[in-house]
């Protein structure tokens, strides 16, 4: 009987160790993980963030933040689909999310679907006209117009591209939606595409 109660001593003992070194640990949190996404994406670690994005949303699936962040990342993977979907279920928890809409604005131009990546520009132009990704200063207002030019041209609304453009690099305007090589060409240049 002794050695009974010696044995469940020693378990009860080990019981309270393990539940002792858990407790003292704190519990990653969504923004925890959030946070951790933005990081591992501004370090170029896609993958990585992906997966941080993907458990802050575990935690918290009202999180925009997270759904903005795994967007950006799947993005960059080239996973555009997969991207517009994270996106888009991140609108329903944040209409007012910019991040969100310009992935948007930029990816569905990717994917060639000119008139979801006008919509999506012109409601970021809307919500924010001085727009600057904050993980990545490239993407700005500027880069969104570019990019809104290049889907009316492709729709062949030369005179909304120009505007576009005006809009994208003020220096140069007008430009001129008579002269389609010159306004095809500025886009490009434009968006570094040659």
């Amino acid at each position: 009987m002794k050695f009974l109660n010696n044995i469940f001593m020693l378990f009860a003992i080990a019981a309270l160790i393990f539940s002792c070194s858990n407790s003292s640990e704190p519990q990653k949190t969504a923004k925890d993980f959030t946070v951790e996404g933005w990081t591992s994406f501004s370090d170029q670690d896609f993958a990585s963030a992906e997966n941080s994005f993907f458990e802050a949303i575990k935690l918290d699936t009202k999180m925009a933040d997270a759904y903005s962040g795994a967007g950006w990342a799947i993005s960059y993977q080239h996973k555009y689909s997969d991207a517009i979907s994270q996106w888009r279920e991140g609108l329903i928890n944040s209409e007012g999310n910019a991040d969100i809409y310009a992935g948007l604005t930029i990816v569905y131009q990717a994917v060639d679907s000119l008139d979801e990546c006008i919509t999506a520009g012109t409601t970021l132009v809307s919500m924010d006209p001085g727009y600057t990704f904050e993980h990545s200063e490239e993407i700005d207002i500027s880069l969104i117009h570019g990019i809104m030019a290049a889907a009316y041209y492709g729709l062949q609304d030369y005179a909304s591209a120009a505007s576009e453009m005006d809009l994208a690099l003020p220096a140069n305007a007008p430009h001129d939606s008579n002269d389609l090589n010159a306004l095809l060409k500025s886009i490009m240049d434009f968006l570094g595409l040659q």
